[in-house]
């Protein structure tokens, strides 16, 4: 182990014996009262005021493949459930996720971009590494949180976990199960920039171990500080159980998620500070100091539009031997297409020291494309014992194939699909922006078809020492049929990669005392050509795409030393980690045109993170975490020179959000977000000077709640999203000429339900 991960790891180690030393004084205290002749007194437990779980925390993770309590795993998890989500008004995953430090939000480029969920975790993007209930979710979509009951948050490559997947960790939904109880919830809101929202959940007992549950959602807003962009969606997700409270038992379920969006291009960079462009320093507007167009202006279209609709049926079926194991059987079939045509802002050009005369340039993009998945999981987990060692099984057979479809658009005659310009300070979203993208007969079928088998162990030696080993193998296939339109003639090819892949995790647990752990993990990941985008782009041994096929997959390795408490009687979990994880096999320009997969990348940090209640009143959650990145083995030039840190990796970022229940009836609470510096030029050569938007500014943005009881099943609750105001740039996109500013300060109102 390097000098340097060891001087990481060290706070970790100190961490744990700061925690774990008044632990252990407390015990021999405990032991030293005696009656006066030398025999011990009788002990005395002192509790918490409530010795129920507190709401904002959990203990276990949902998957099968998790045997032991948070506590007890040797991995930095985080988990966000319904409580938190329902007191920050968070109604999608990406507002869900900005509880997490160390995940970066994207706007994407051309036509993905503010399209779908995309976010970088630990440095790495992991959009293509959703799961919902353990099965892989599919396509560029926003998702809602109306059906979930918690989000998991794994960090680290876990390859052994899902197989093919991104180096910095994966999201799984859970989704809302019935219940053995009748209930009748529901939330009905109002808020800045018209926005309307309601959602309802009904749990209703049938008879004899049947429960029904069923979830609804409508949602219609514009989006705050945003002119025409506007979010329509509705949802219904349905769970029937048979057998509920009995040993076998049996569960359908289905989600339909439809949207109807005006997509946002972004809004010109032009005057924010780090805009450089080459017309106000030796063109045409030498001089001329421009200023930041209104952050409100839309750029695009009347005519964009965007039109997602995803379905998904589940069927899940579970049975217990006794209280010694358990079978698990999930089936989903899912699917989700997009229609988007969508206008963004590109490079000012300015042919006059006179503004009014200045325009930026626009292109149309689009995206006509479904993606299907059909997958079956089999998981059994086991409690035995071998001699004196407990073991706790988990082993599983997961099959699935995915496919993606996407038929190629463009606008007839346009190079780049550019279209015409707009002026940069009056954009008219009615104005004409020329021909819409139509068929050109390009297109692009991708397939990735995976067979696995997993097994994990968690041996219990003592009670102080756990080991936890994990392997699985998998084989892989990836192909792609596409045609594509060179010099207008559409040329065909076929390409496709097989291959296996073995993924493997071990860690070791020490347990000072009953409540608290201290671990060493290590675990790793593999992703294959095609693996997170489904489609195998060429097979040129001159192209630098990662879905090149007859490329090595990348494999990715994370180290962390980490410890893990629990205090004030299990209400309250405190966390802290030092990790290094790396990606192996990226490609990488040796020379002009000459590419090889000599390529790592490098993040080193520390984490830190509390979830759980000070008092019964007082509830709080965050976290904090650095990465250190770097580009260990890179290009010969350029943004993945050797030295680089990786774009859109903060350096520190941190997260809090806390709740006070005044008194029965009141509760207030609020939070703040810290996101460091993040760079777009990593070159190490690049002069700044001469460079456009060289990184996103640090920035801090607080918010606010409170709710009041005004009826038992009735409760108002006010959110002040950025309740100072804060302006900021939220996201970049690669070439620094547009950005999705943050929103402004948000008004909701919303009334809960619950009878």
């Amino acid at each position: 182990m390097s000098t340097y991960i060891r001087s990481r790891l060290a706070p970790a180690a100190v961490t744990a014996a700061a925690l774990s030393a008044p632990l252990a004084l407390h015990a021999q205290q405990a032991a030293a009262p005696t009656d006066g002749q030398g025999a011990p007194l009788p002990a005395v437990t002192v509790k918490a005021a409530a010795d129920a779980a507190s709401p904002v925390k959990t203990d276990r993770l949902d998957s099968p493949k998790f045997t032991q309590p948070l506590v007890d795993t040797p991995q930095t998890i985080t988990v966000v459930n319904k409580e938190t989500l329902q007191q920050q008004g968070a109604a999608t995953l990406m507002d869900a996720l900005r509880n997490i430090p160390g995940i970066t939000m994207q706007l994407g480029e051309g036509g993905r971009t503010n399209v779908g969920d995309a976010f970088f975790l630990r440095g790495f993007a992991a959009e293509s590494n959703v799961f919902q209930d353990g099965v892989r979710d599919l396509g560029p979509v926003v998702r809602d949180v109306f059906n979930l009951e918690q989000v998991e948050i794994v960090k680290g490559p876990a390859g052994a976990d899902n197989g093919r997947g991104a180096t910095g960790g994966y999201v799984n939904l859970v989704s809302k199960k019935p219940q053995a109880e009748d209930f009748v919830a529901g939330s009905v809101s109002v808020g800045s920039a018209s926005a309307a929202r309601a959602t309802a959940d009904l749990n209703r007992t049938l008879g004899e171990g049947v429960a029904l549950r069923v979830n609804a959602m409508a949602s219609d807003a514009d989006v705050p500080g945003r002119d025409e962009v506007h979010l329509q969606s509705q949802g219904l997700a349905t769970a029937l159980t048979l057998g509920l409270g009995t040993p076998t038992r049996f569960t359908v379920q289905t989600q339909h998620v439809r949207q109807r969006n005006t997509p946002d291009g972004g809004v010109t960079t032009i005057g924010l500070d780090g805009y450089y462009d080459s017309d106000f320093d030796t063109g045409a507007a030498a001089g001329v100091t421009p200023a930041p167009a209104d952050p409100s202006n839309f750029y695009g279209s009347t005519a964009d539009h965007e039109d997602s609709d995803a379905d998904m049926l589940t069927v899940r079926i579970e049975h217990d031997f006794g209280k010694s194991a358990k079978l698990v059987n999930t089936a989903r079939l899912g699917r989700a297409t997009v229609d988007r045509v969508l206008t963004s802002v590109n490079g000012v050009i300015a042919a006059s020291t006179d503004p009014s005369t200045w325009t930026v340039e626009r292109r149309r993009h689009s995206n006509l494309q479904s993606n299907t998945i059909l997958a079956n999981q089999t998981a059994l987990q086991a409690e035995l014992k071998t001699g004196r060692l407990r073991h706790s099984l988990a082993g599983g057979v997961e099959f699935s194939h995915e496919r993606q479809n996407v038929t190629t658009l463009a606008v007839p005659g346009a190079t780049s699909n550019t279209i015409p310009a707009s002026p940069v300070y009056a954009p008219d979203p009615t104005a004409s922006a020329g021909d819409a993208p139509v068929a050109n007969g390009a297109y692009q079928h991708g397939r990735v078809t995976t067979a696995a088998a997993y097994l994990f162990d968690t041996i219990k030696l003592n009670p102080q020492w756990q080991l936890l080993a994990g392997l699985r193998h998998e084989h892989y296939g990836a192909e792609t049929d596409r045609v594509d339109l060179v010099s207008n003639v559409l040329t065909p090819h076929a390409l496709s990669q097989r291959g296996d892949i073995t993924s493997w995790k071990l860690g070791v647990v020490y347990k000072p005392a009953a409540n608290g752990s201290i671990y060493l993990a290590y675990a790793d990941a593999t992703t294959p050509p095609g693996g997170n985008t489904l489609t195998l782009t060429t097979d040129s041994v001159s192209a630098s795409s990662a879905d090149r096929a007859g490329l090595k997959p990348q494999r990715s390795q994370n180290l962390e030393l980490g410890t893990k408490w629990e205090l004030l009687n299990g209400q309250l979990a405190l966390t802290a980690t030092a990790y290094q994880s790396s990606n192996r096999n990226e490609t990488i320009e040796v020379s002009d045109g000459i590419y090889s997969q000599d390529g790592e990348r490098r993040v080193r940090g520390l984490e830190l993170g509390i979830v759980g209640q000070i008092t019964p009143a007082w509830q709080l959650s965050g976290g904090l975490a650095t990465m250190d990145s770097e580009v260990v083995e890179g290009s010969f030039e350029g943004t993945n020179a050797a030295g680089a840190p990786s774009r859109w990796t903060p350096k520190l970022a941190v997260t809090a959000w806390t709740s006070y229940r005044v008194n029965d009836r009141l509760t207030v609470g609020g939070g703040a977000r810290y996101l460091g510096k993040q760079q777009r030029v990593t070159d190490p050569a690049a002069d700044l000077s001469t460079q456009n938007m060289p990184a996103i500014p640090a920035y801090w943005v607080a918010d606010a709640m409170a709710s009041y009881a005004v009826h038992k099943n009735v409760t108002l609750q006010l959110n002040v999203q950025n309740l100072f105001d804060k302006a900021y740039i939220a996201t970049l996109n690669n070439n620094g000429n547009r950005y999705q500013p943050g929103a402004p300060r948000t008004f909701t109102l919303m009334a809960n339900l619950l009878f």
